[in-house]
């Protein structure tokens, strides 16, 4: 999933941001997209949780091209249940 011989290659810069504990690059992104849930699984919370109305779709569209420029490798969708989410 990361490109082991890019890091290797700027090796420096990414010594530099562990040590300062600063952000290196985001190589993956988990983008919960609802958090409602129509199941009823007794190892999970999110149908028990209230939570707050998601946030609007383009604000998703937005990011997805700065991630990328940022360099990251992957961008997970999940929720709750992501496919409840009509405009997904």
């Amino acid at each position: 999933m990361n490109d082991i011989e890019a890091i290797a290659k700027d090796g420096n810069n990414f010594r530099q941001a562990v040590k300062g504990g600063q952000p290196y690059k985001p190589f993956y992104i988990k983008i919960k997209v609802v958090w409602t849930c129509n199941l009823r699984c007794g190892m999970c919370n999110h149908w028990r949780d209230e939570s707050e109305a998601p946030l609007d779709l383009s604000f998703f569209k937005s990011i997805v091209g700065e991630l990328a420029e940022m360099g990251c490798e992957k961008i997970h969708l999940s929720g709750g249940e992501a496919t409840l989410r009509p405009n997904l």
